[in-house]
């Protein structure tokens, strides 16, 4: 079988010594209360093998998507509070719109951009990721 990219939704924060053990090849963003990992090309043996792994740290499975290298990842983020145009400016979307309370971001759907990429600056500066919906590509 061929080895694909995995994104994995995990309940809760995974400690530092947790994602040390991953290693550089699955990328780790906290988008509380949940963490989002996004593997490197792994087989489905290798996937099992890490599902396991958090499964014994003690960490609950959310979700578990694979992503096709022609899957564009487009996604939907809807963040408390306003983002100034700074911060805007450093995260790659397609729109943004201010809805009552929240700011809500679409995703360009190119496939160099992944939810990762986009929730770090957010989650960096301390802005609450009150939602995240992928929409269909």
């Amino acid at each position: 079988m061929s080895a694909t990219t995995y994104e994995i939704r995990l309940s809760g924060h995974l400690a530092p010594q947790v994602a040390a053990e991953l290693g550089r090849s699955t990328r780790v963003v906290d988008v509380p209360p949940e963490t989002v990992l996004r593997t490197a090309h792994i087989d489905p043996a290798g996937v099992h093998a890490l599902i396991d792994r958090l499964g014994d740290f003690g960490l609950e499975l959310l979700e578990l998507r694979q992503c096709a290298d022609a899957d564009l990842c487009t996604y939907e983020l809807r963040v408390r509070g306003s983002l100034g145009p700074l911060l805007l400016s450093a995260i790659p979307h397609a729109a943004a719109a201010r809805v009552s309370e929240h700011t809500v971001l679409v995703t360009a759907g190119s496939d160099e951009l992944d939810l990762l990429e986009i929730v770090r600056p957010i989650v960096a500066v301390g802005v609450e990721v009150q939602s995240v919906r992928r929409m269909s590509a």
